[in-house]
C-alpha cells in the first residue's frame, strides 16, 4: 500500500507547511546541538578551547 501525498492539488498554504515542516524541524535541532555544544564548551578551561576557536576560524 503506497500512501502518496499529491502537492499540486488543494490549499497552498497548507502544502507549503508540509514542505517546510522537516526543514524547520532539521533548522531546530541543528540549532539546538550547537547551543549545547556552545555552553559545554563554556564550561572548559579557557586553555582547553582556545585551539577549538582557531580551528574554526581556519574552517570557516
Amino acid at each position: 500500500m503506497e500512501s502518496r501525498i499529491d502537492l499540486t492539488e488543494g490549499r497552498i498554504a497548507e502544502k507549503l507547511v508540509k514542505l517546510a515542516l522537516p526543514i524547520m524541524a532539521t533548522s531546530f535541532i541543528q540549532m539546538a546541538y550547537n547551543l549545547t555544544d556552545m555552553l559545554w564548551l563554556e564550561g572548559l578551561e579557557p586553555m582547553l578551547w582556545r585551539p577549538l576557536e582557531q580551528q574554526d576560524f581556519f574552517h570557516n
